[in-house]
């Protein structure tokens, strides 16, 4: 079965979880403070952590791809995050500056060659869900899983 990883970024905290495509388990389910206030690439580099830690706790799973949740319009073709007001983010290329910071994702954790991560990303304020369905946060306060496929339109 293969799995993916979704990233919640919010004002208050990013949560990271790594998902059976089928809604069937959660594992690595991750969390910390965003801390805005201290730059995009602090941010950034917490939303690294969060997704190698949620990653790690997948160990021997076939991780195919990212999704982001991100507040605020986007463009989703780019991976630009356009206005964040409470993130203080203006034209941010997120997918982007993600994909360079983990250049590769293991086919499994047990050691494949590894490939491209292309994150696919989804706007909090149009959806709360993300490629794997429902988002991190929204599996943490329900416990509920996604029982829906991975869509690939956001």
């Amino acid at each position: 079965m293969r799995y993916v990883v979704g990233i919640d970024i919010g004002g208050t905290n990013i949560v990271a979880g790594t998902v059976a495509e089928d809604g069937s388990e959660l594992l690595g389910l991750v969390s910390e403070p965003t801390f805005s206030e201290q730059g995009a690439d602090a941010v950034l580099t917490r939303i690294v952590k969060l997704t190698r830690a949620s990653m790690a706790a997948a160990r021997g799973k076939e991780i195919a791809g990212v999704g982001i949740g991100s507040p605020g319009p986007l463009n989703t073709k780019t991976g630009v995050v356009l206005l964040t007001p409470n993130l203080g983010w203006t034209n941010f290329p997120l997918r982007d500056r993600l994909a360079r910071a983990m250049p590769t994702a293991p086919s499994s954790a047990s050691g494949g060659a590894g490939r491209p991560v292309a994150p696919t990303m989804s706007s909090a304020s149009r959806s709360a869900r993300v490629s794997a369905g429902a988002s991190c946060s929204e599996v943490k306060s329900t416990g509920a899983h996604p029982t829906s496929p991975a869509r690939s339109d956001t």
